[in-house]
């Protein structure tokens, strides 16, 4: 952002960081795109960011995850199929899996133990409003007993990953209806 004479906030950093990834190539494209789309404003917001920048992999992950939720396993698995065609691995799709139903494991632990202030629970998982209310929307189809078996299985699917002994295509199918049956 220095080079096209912007600045961006620290809570804008974060949202581009949550919604690109960090992979180098994809924050330049979106920086660019930004910086063009607010040529006359100086300082880079948050909101600024989120009205910009395109759909990628974690945003496509809370979208699979509605999907598995919802129990729409051939959209769940055409997601993740697209995903990898994109050039996406199955292990940082399962690393995004993994921190999404950690999130959403966090959010049911503070609401079963009584704690339901929303700004607490954001400030104490660095979640932004927008991102907690997708968490919180996406909460009602996973039980607590679900989300720690979801947890099991994507365990399961990294050993299978890391073994090679069997496609990633079919590691990531067989995840999708695994979870589906939850």
């Amino acid at each position: 952002f220095k080079r096209y004479t912007k600045q961006i906030s620290d809570e804008a950093m974060q949202s581009l960081l949550y919604l690109v990834g960090e992979k180098i190539h994809d924050l330049k494209t979106e920086i660019a795109q930004v910086v063009n789309f607010y040529r006359d404003k100086e300082t880079i917001t948050p909101e600024d960011i989120e009205a910009v920048v395109g759909i990628h992999a974690v945003q496509n992950v809370f979208e699979l995850t509605r999907q598995i939720a919802r129990k729409n396993v051939s959209e769940a698995v055409f997601t993740t199929r697209n995903l990898l065609e994109k050039g996406e691995s199955a292990h940082a799709i399962l690393a995004l899996l993994t921190r999404h139903m950690i999130i959403l494991w966090k959010i049911r632990g503070f609401y079963n133990s009584g704690q339901k202030n929303e700004k607490t629970i954001m400030q104490r998982l660095r979640l932004y409003p927008r991102q907690f209310r997708a968490y919180v929307s996406e909460l009602s189809h996973w039980s607590l007993p679900q989300l720690k078996k979801s947890l099991a299985l994507l365990e399961e699917c990294d050993r299978l990953l890391k073994s090679g002994q069997s496609s990633e295509h079919d590691i990531m199918d067989m995840l999708i209806f695994k979870l589906n049956s939850l």
